[in-house]
């Protein structure tokens, strides 16, 4: 008997099994594959994955940026697709307006999930501007972001699938706090290289 059909059809459900089962409810499955069939690398593969609407590989990047009277401070948060949250905080060295630091976020952050391995990832952040640039949805008319939406164009084409979205600022909360501890940061003469 399959396992999982035991589970959803038994009527009355302890401990455990009961803990599976509510566990199991959270996706909504719709198909099982009995039998696997043998992929083309000699693995074993399942017929329309897509059934069971699962993201295999995605991961998630929130990016924001801070201008203050301390300095320039990016936020990126990288979520894998198993949920583990990978902050990161940096701080800039140079003068930059608001729409350089937050291309400098977004690009930082590709350049991390570059680095991992993530070949799909969703991008969140709450700068329009720096989006529908990317998107090609606005035509970038300062000179000085030209090089910035190159970039990052070239670098969305070394992954498989990246998606972009506008979220509000309340939404971003998380990356903005790294942005502000980032630009807070005192960093010690010498250490920069």
């Amino acid at each position: 008997m399959d396992p999982l059909k035991y589970l959803f059809e038994k009527p009355a459900l302890s401990g455990r099994l009961s803990r599976w089962l509510i566990l199991l409810t959270e996706f909504d499955l719709k198909f099982f594959a009995k039998n696997p069939i043998e992929g083309e690398d000699g693995k074993e593969d399942f017929l329309d994955e897509d059934i069971l609407d699962v993201e295999l590989g995605t991961w998630k990047m929130y990016f924001d940026r801070v201008i203050n009277q301390y300095g320039n401070g990016i936020g990126i948060l990288l979520i894998t697709h198993e949920g583990s949250h990978i902050p990161l905080a940096i701080k800039l060295k140079f003068e930059a307006t608001n729409n350089m630091a937050e291309y400098e976020a977004c690009i930082v952050g590709m350049e991390a999930l570059q680095e991992l391995g993530v070949k799909e990832a969703k991008l969140f952040g709450d700068s329009t501007l720096v989006i529908a640039q990317a998107q090609k949805l606005w035509k970038v008319n300062e000179e000085h972001l030209k090089h910035y939406q190159q970039y990052l164009e070239d670098l969305t084409r070394t992954f498989d699938r990246i998606e972009y979205t506008i979220i509000p600022r309340a939404q971003n909360q998380f990356a903005d706090a790294l942005a502000i501890l980032a630009s807070m940061v005192e960093i010690p003469k010498g250490v920069w290289t």
